[in-house]
């Protein structure tokens, strides 16, 4: 309408699914895209960390269907699976415990996208169940796919010593809220009251179970009415307030279209490489337009230190609509708990989102002005290269390798070539310290002309070492 898009919500047009298309007049669509006919590639996992998978359509005789229950069943290092459902906003989870499984049961759909959470170096092949190329060992190793942060904490108190537990709300939505609290030296985790403003309709709203240090907890809240005022208070079960500064009132949005359900995530580490649960990370924009701010979204770090944010739940702090990010946009990342507090901040490149900063984060102070440095990393072990993602993609994405901390200045060269093994592009021709990496390829040749649908392979050459990937692109 006008030039702009207007609806309850986007959606992919599905493989086999029926859709009606209102015209004004006679219309040809071209709908273009790629169905495989044969197999599809095994998906590696170079390490452990959280890794998002595209799933491609197949033919019809070859099509397995995977649910994410089968998932956690046939692959020893995936311990979670994870989708965005567009119809709540939020993000949905089934979980293996053990040999037991929770959480929601969803199909693994071609043309989606999911994050696994994997425990060890493994494979899964996506073409059926059988003898699967999953690892046997137990043990958590370092993922090349997720660039660390690393936090300073020797000389910061982590456990929460004030009588006032940190408390924050974040995620508002035109029907749904996220309310965390640490609940500090106390035993007992605490539950939100929440109401109308005038304190009707009231309901009892338990944490999600966490078992993290630090007592973090946080409540999801779904199923509330938009631009509707909402007060709430963290009380104990005999509707004790749990502490100083421990209630307060939010509004939720107008009902409007979630931003794109991309997704930030990463993981926690402190100065010698282990892993910091329990963290409460806070993210949020600038406008590089207007000046205007989003809202807070928030996430708290697993037991491996691992975090999600979902950012179709950003919005715009005064008006609540939909933020709409534009490259030069700064992106702030808080992390907190109770006795500790660090900020870091990026802007958004060209050609690049805010979900795939979190690996260009610099440390910084929440003053205007400040002067950065460079966040310190966890160096790699040993050489990588890492499966691109998304993959299939349109039109770019993002190629990861790793140059690790015993090697000096190395010559490193990345290229693309295509099914002929003619050569592309070149991402990568020069000398790279021991670190991670991540380039970003836009799906152009060396004079800069889109190339065509189909299988490319990218491979990454040093002295001593050299490894080659496919990955499609789909138009």
């Amino acid at each position: 309408m006008s030039g702009q898009y207007v609806g309850a919500a986007n959606f992919t047009l599905g493989i086999g699914e029926a859709y009606f298309v209102k015209v004004d007049g006679k219309v040809t669509p071209q709908l273009q895209g790629r169905t495989y006919t044969e197999n599809l590639p095994v998906i590696d996992f170079p390490g452990a960390g959280l890794y998002f998978v595209s799933r491609p359509a197949q033919d019809t005789d070859l099509f397995y269907s995977w649910d994410a229950y089968q998932i956690l069943q046939n692959v020893d290092s995936v311990s979670i699976v994870i989708r965005w459902n567009a119809q709540i906003q939020q993000y949905e989870q089934s979980l293996r415990i053990n040999s037991s499984l929770y959480g929601t049961n969803f199909g693994i759909d071609p043309g989606e996208g999911y994050i696994f959470n994997v425990t060890f170096t493994s494979s899964w092949d996506p073409n059926g169940p059988g003898v699967l190329l999953a690892g046997t060992s137990d043990k958590t190793v370092q993922s090349g796919s997720i660039q660390a942060i690393v936090l300073d904490v020797s000389e910061q108190e982590l456990s929460a010593s004030s009588a006032s537990p940190l408390m924050t709300v974040s995620d508002i939505t035109s029907s749904a809220v996220v309310i965390t609290w640490s609940s500090g030296e106390s035993v007992v985790p605490g539950r939100v009251r929440l109401s109308l403003a005038d304190g009707s309709e009231e309901q009892i709203f338990m944490p999600v179970p966490t078992n993290l240090p630090d007592n973090m907890n946080y409540a999801q809240i779904t199923g509330l009415e938009p631009e509707t005022e909402y007060k709430f208070r963290i009380e104990t079960s005999t509707e004790q307030p749990l502490g100083d500064k421990t209630q307060g009132t939010f509004t939720t949005a107008s009902i409007g279209i979630g931003m794109r359900p991309y997704t930030m995530y990463g993981q926690l580490v402190d100065t010698n490489g282990e892993s910091l649960p329990g963290m409460l990370v806070l993210m949020r924009l600038t406008s590089i337009v207007n000046g205007g701010r989003s809202g807070y979204i928030s996430g708290v770090s697993d037991r491996n230190g691992f975090w999600l944010l979902n950012l179709a739940n950003l919005r715009t702090e005064t008006s609540g609509v939909p933020y709409e990010w534009n490259e030069g946009d700064k992106v702030e990342l808080i992390i907190l708990s109770a006795g500790f507090r660090s900020h870091f901040s990026a802007e958004i490149q060209p050609g690049g989102s805010p979900h795939n900063l979190a690996a260009d984060l610099e440390l910084s102070t929440p003053e205007e002005n400040a002067q950065d440095k460079p966040v310190g990393v966890v160096l790699p072990k040993a050489y990588s290269l890492s499966q691109n993602f998304p993959n299939p993609f349109n039109p770019s994405t993002t190629l990861q390798f790793a140059v690790p901390e015993h090697e000096g200045p190395v010559y490193v060269r990345l290229d693309v070539f295509n099914l002929r093994g003619a050569l592309v592009k070149t991402l990568v021709d020069g000398v790279r310290e021991p670190g991670n990496y991540r380039i970003q390829w836009q799906g152009r040749d060396q004079t800069g002309r889109p190339v065509a649908s189909g299988v490319y392979f990218y491979r990454l050459a040093t002295p001593d070492f050299k490894a080659t990937r496919k990955m499609v692109l789909l138009k």
